[in-house]
């Protein structure tokens, strides 16, 4: 019985979804633009994921703000595309400035691509 079990679990598991083999490495974030207004302000933060994979898929990105010695002031992770994946070459355009509160120490930004998937 346990070897009809494992053979089937091996079956099913194999006509499972297929995955892509892309990586955070497959996607670029282009055109990253950051406007600062006042202190309690919304901010506005753009650009656009732009999928480099041979298939379709899916990004998460990070945004950090950092201050002068480069240190993390605030960070923030999202998915331009939703659960949407992007084909290959496409773009996701994103906006995620009203999930940072303005400070003064903020100096600089990084974007980075942390994590792709297939939906």
């Amino acid at each position: 019985m346990k070897l009809t079990l494992s053979g089937m679990l091996l079956c099913s598991m194999a006509a499972g979804p297929a995955f892509a083999d892309c990586t955070a490495k497959d996607f670029s974030i282009e055109g990253l633009k950051v406007e600062t207004t006042q202190v309690g302000r919304p901010m506005v933060i753009t650009g656009h994921l732009v999928n480099h994979c041979s298939t379709a898929a899916a990004a998460q990105i990070k945004i950090d703000a950092v201050d002068s010695s480069g240190n993390s002031v605030q960070s923030r992770m999202g998915w331009p595309g939703g659960t949407t994946n992007l084909a290959p070459g496409d773009s996701a355009s994103f906006s995620m400035g009203r999930m940072f509160h303005y400070s003064s120490d903020m100096a600089s930004y990084q974007a980075a691509v942390v994590a792709a998937r297939v939906w």
